[in-house]
């Protein structure tokens, strides 16, 4: 009998709203002969419906509240209910993983990038390549440097859109954004420069590694060619023209290999660079600087990485919205990320499922997602800013975006024997997103939560003593006695001011459009039917309705504060978001049984019996039903029941 495996293809975000017409464009073609042959179904997500929720089940069977990932960030009892603690991690997930339950049952495991494994968790019969962070606005951990823009035009001032209106990530995600100053000066030193060029001026690029003052630098030349007049640059690695090319204006470098001091030590990793404005009369000069991503280090065994980057070369990694919503590139330049994203991740895993044997491999894309985030209301008659003239060149764009999804897809089957069962699937839908609801403004103008100013720095800060609710993220916890620090809220008042705060979110109603944004509000005690439970949890669970988000973070006017009192009138609720400014399709806090925000399975393989059904299914059951196929036993914490209806049984045939 062939030994069986599985093949897990994870496109963050699908959602049967795009995929369902772009397969009918005919842009999809593989993932059409997967649905024409084998069984597909829509798939109601975690409640949260995120990125680390939703891959954390589909990788333990567990409901979030079980394995510990109830969001990006998670609350622990006992401490302060406005301290974040990130759980995009391996480090935060109480459950079993699917590859640890293959690996106690000798079975071999390669992943890809899958979320929410790093560090990993298994032995030697599991090849890991990354899987932590570079999405939800956590840079990547294994960059020397995080993406950058360079202008000779920058100045010492944040750009345009500042931190406090960034309704899309925590403040403390932001790294250094500012854009960096290239200074001009004249040219000095250089040597073998075409014939027939004049130098006219050079800047520098100062790189360090994040924390260093020392680095290396890249030496930029302008000159012109006297016979066409046609102005060009020069990058390299020192002021040797035979160590860098000719470039024009939006043109990409070739790969730099550089190697900057770290706290661990001297560490070398690669870096491109595009030209986004060059004008050398003028003297102005702006370039796009991708991460630099170390060589060694975000693989185990660790010699995989050398061995990746002779297959598929430097690791672009970074695929996240922030650079074009700061306006450090266009369209055009995130398509091209894109796509150097999915040409990187197509040659490595062919290079896996060639050179690994694997037993189970599970891989996921999250570009999808981006885009998502960035292009939605450019596409969506109901966001504000929607241009009916405008909408078609961002269809293309989205239309792009799921072309590469599918080449991807596309170059992993091609290394699959028939003896692969292989699964495509997504972690959580996505939809329009054109206000937030701004929830612990809500609580301060209800008295419930009350703001003081810090009398030295002037940062607004929680006042515990005299608040009795806070809100983070789709939770808001009420200040117990004897549960929470400073708690104020006695038990026999604890049921009432649940009801209390579930019928003000209920009452909601945006002036704008007429409708109520709270799509769910329920107690503590309730929510364990959908996967949250246990003292982490909120006292009051609460989802959005399509066109909101919920946004937790406190994002006060200067002109609501009188000295040191906060004038509550002058507190906004809802807030419109801004096209290309930041996002303007979401997922996160909506209400999971929303048709946008269910994601898709597809299956097809040995014994994968065709068919559609019409019910929903659930991500917890995808690794049972993965366990069940295999023959191995389920994930220690699984909650989940194998769908063993996709399957054709013994002695049966196909109908």
């Amino acid at each position: 009998m062939p030994q069986r495996k599985v093949a897990v293809i994870g496109l963050d975000s699908i959602t049967p709203v795009m995929i369902d017409r772009f397969l009918a464009e005919g842009r999809m073609p593989n993932l059409q002969r997967l649905k024409e042959r084998g069984w597909s179904s829509e798939i109601t997500p975690t409640m949260p419906p995120t990125t680390p929720a939703g891959w954390t089940t589909i990788a333990t069977g567990a409901w979030p509240s079980t394995h510990g990932i109830e969001g990006f960030a998670v609350h622990v009892e006992g401490e302060p209910l406005d301290k974040k603690n990130h759980a995009c991690t391996a480090e935060r997930v109480k459950a079993e993983f699917l590859w640890q339950a293959a690996e106690r049952a000798g079975k071999r495991s390669v992943l890809l990038k899958y979320p929410m494994s790093w560090p990993p968790r298994g032995g030697d019969r599991v090849v890991q390549v990354d899987g932590a962070g570079g999405w939800g606005g956590l840079k990547c951990v294994w960059d020397l440097d995080h993406s950058a823009c360079w202008d000779t035009a920058a100045t010492s001032t944040k750009d345009p859109v500042l931190t406090s209106q960034w309704m899309t990530r925590d403040q403390d995600n932001l790294d250094e954004e500012d854009i960096r100053q290239l200074v001009i000066s004249p040219p000095d030193g250089w040597i073998n420069l075409p014939a027939g060029t004049t130098p006219l001026w050079e800047t520098r690029l100062d790189l360090r590694a994040r924390g260093k003052e020392e680095g290396t630098t890249l030496y930029c030349l302008a000159l012109q060619a006297s016979e066409t007049g046609i102005y060009h640059l020069i990058i390299a690695p020192t002021r040797n023209g035979l160590d860098g090319k000719l470039l024009q204006n939006r043109q990409w470098s070739e790969w730099f290999r550089v190697t900057l001091p770290t706290q661990q030590g001297p560490c070398s990793g690669h870096l491109r660079l595009k030209i986004m404005h060059f004008d050398a009369p003028t003297q102005q000069l702006r370039i796009y600087q991708t991460q630099i991503h170390q060589e060694h280090g975000y693989t185990r065994p660790e010699s995989v990485a050398e061995d990746l980057i002779k297959a598929a070369g430097p690791f672009v990694e970074w695929t996240e919205s922030y650079d074009l919503l700061q306006g450090w590139i266009d369209h055009e330049t995130q398509l091209e990320i894109y796509e150097q994203h999915v040409e990187w991740m197509s040659r490595a895993a062919q290079y896996l499922l060639k050179n690994q044997q694997s037993d189970l491999f599970m891989t996921q894309v999250h570009f999808i997602d981006m885009a998502y985030h960035i292009y939605w209301g450019a596409v969506d008659p109901e966001h504000p800013q929607y241009d009916a003239q405008k909408a078609p060149i961002y269809w293309q764009i989205l239309g792009r975006v799921h072309e590469l999804a599918d080449q991807f897809l596309g170059a992993i089957l091609q290394e699959l024997d028939q003896d692969t069962l292989v699964i495509v699937l997504g972690d959580h839908g996505h939809d329009l997103y054109h206000t937030a609801y701004l929830a612990n403004h809500h609580l301060i103008k209800e008295g419930l939560l009350v703001m003081y100013r810090d009398q030295r720095t002037g940062t607004p800060r929680v006042d515990w003593k005299r608040s009795r609710a806070f809100a983070n993220g789709y939770r808001i916890y009420l200040n117990v006695v004897g549960r929470d620090p400073q708690g104020l809220v006695p038990p026999e008042e604890y049921g009432i001011l649940q009801d209390r705060i579930i019928q003000m979110l209920n009452d909601l109603r945006d002036s704008r459009t007429g409708k109520h944004p709270v799509r769910m509000a329920i107690r503590r005690e309730d929510a364990a039917s959908i996967g949250l439970h246990g003292g982490s949890m909120g006292d009051i669970v609460f989802a959005m309705a399509p066109g909101y988000q919920i946004r937790s973070g406190l994002h006060l006017p200067k002109d609501a504060w009188v000295s040191h009192r906060l004038r509550t009138e002058h507190i906004p609720l809802l807030q419109q978001t801004e096209l290309f400014q930041e996002f303007t399709g979401e997922h996160d806090t909506a209400f999971p049984f929303t048709r946008a925000i269910r994601t898709l399975l597809f299956m097809d393989g040995p014994d994968v019996q065709p068919n559609r059904p019409t019910v929903p299914g659930r991500l917890v059951d995808i690794a049972p039903t993965i366990c069940q196929y295999l023959g191995i036993p389920f994930p220690k914490q699984c909650e989940g029941n194998p769908m063993m209806n996709i399957f054709v049984k013994p002695g049966e045939t196909e109908s």
